[in-house]
């Protein structure tokens, strides 16, 4: 009930200005909610922010691996086949140049070799090809002198590559042709790179988790076994909210969430397994399902 005087107005029994007196400060049990209220609005806000910003990097991530995809298929399409992961020349006295798919460095000299890092094989088939070479979720700078920043490439069934054995620099391996890969959009071409083992903070080559290779007789030696310690250092890196991203060979990619040790866990001794951070890395796939464009069950061949 509202009343009047000539001087204030009441509410009740009470007059505005005595319930002004009686509320013009805070009590601690006011504040202390207040302050929890804000605590709870400032932890949501960070933890959308948090996730805007990994799932950003998670979008350029995928755009920087399609289009690293994309130029090696007009790569293929202008040289008939893929990129080779890594070969090995000598283009004078004293100087050895390793020309990988994404960089070429040479070097030169005796006692203490300088080096020089320039394009790779792919950087006249993308735009921008130093910042798609950098995944935004991966630490390490792309450096002169460190070369590894963030991707890695399938080298054990796509690129190919040669074995360092100077002056000759035979084939272990070569890659797949495009013409005869038959399953484009089940075979990873490049990933998020895993760690390279204790002194390389990335890998740049893509391993499968078989050490079985197709048979090329026509090849130095036939068909070609790699090591475990090479296997276990070409794995991926689960960086993004516990996913890898993946780009095929058909141009697609795709965040896979869950990580693989390979078949030859179980058997491998400790120093091999030390060189996989699982499940923080892994395989894309327990076999070779995901890495052969041709795969078909097969009998894995023993650590």
């Amino acid at each position: 009930m509202y009343r009047t005087s000539p001087s204030c107005l009441f509410i009740g029994e009470h007059s505005v200005p005595e319930l002004m007196r009686r509320h013009h400060g805070w009590t601690v049990i006011e504040m202390i909610v207040v302050m929890a209220i804000i605590a709870v609005l400032v932890s949501v806000i960070v933890v959308t922010l948090a996730g805007a910003k990994s799932m950003a990097h998670t979008a350029r991530c995928q755009t920087n691996l399609a289009q690293l995809a994309q130029a090696a298929v007009r790569y293929a399409s202008d040289e008939g086949t893929w990129p080779t992961a890594i070969a090995w020349r000598i283009p004078k006295v004293g100087t050895i140049q390793e020309i990988s798919w994404d960089w070429v460095t040479e070097t030169s000299g005796l006692g203490q070799p300088s080096q020089r890092v320039r394009a790779g094989s792919l950087w006249n088939y993308a735009d921008r090809p130093q910042k798609l070479y950098h995944c935004p979720q991966c630490a390490t700078s792309d450096t002169q002198n460190n070369q590894q920043t963030g991707y890695n490439y399938n080298t054990t069934f796509i690129g190919g590559e040669m074995a360092y054995a100077p002056p000759h620099f035979p084939y272990t391996y070569r890659g797949i042709r495009p013409s005869q890969c038959q399953r484009m959009s089940q075979c990873a071409m490049f990933g998020d790179a895993g760690s390279g083992g204790p002194e390389t903070p990335l890998n740049n080559y893509m391993r499968a988790p078989t050490r079985n290779r197709p048979e090329q007789p026509h090849l130095e030696g036939g068909p070609h076994v790699i090591g475990l310690d090479l296997v276990y250092t070409g794995a991926q890196s689960f960086r993004h909210d516990n996913a890898t991203n993946v780009a095929f060979l058909d141009g697609h990619t795709e965040s896979l969430t869950v990580p693989f040790r390979g078949v030859y866990w179980e058997q491998a001794p400790s120093s091999i397994q030390s060189l996989l951070d699982y499940p923080s890395e892994g395989f894309l796939s327990e076999d070779d399902r995901l890495y052969n464009p041709n795969w078909l069950p097969a009998t894995i061949s023993s650590p």
